[in-house]
């Protein structure tokens, strides 16, 4: 689990990503938040085929990103 964090995520050259949860992996974030800029892929987290669990979580200008049979679930 993540608690009380915040990540920022800033790539010139690529793609922005503050959280990543793949293949059939889980997280769960916890009154965290979460910004992503500067790429032409800005994603706040992505969920590539695993499970995200959100209680709390905030993000700033960038988006949540799922595919791959990955979810993203509040508990």
């Amino acid at each position: 689990m993540v608690a009380g964090t915040s990540a920022i995520a800033r790539d010139l050259d690529g793609s922005s990503i503050a959280y990543k949860c793949s293949n059939e992996s889980q997280m769960w974030l916890q009154n965290a938040s979460a910004d992503a800029a500067g790429a032409s892929v800005n994603y706040a987290l992505e969920a590539n085929g695993g499970t995200v669990f959100t209680r709390g979580f905030s993000t700033g200008a960038a988006t949540l990103e799922v595919y791959s049979g990955g979810s993203v679930t509040p508990f």
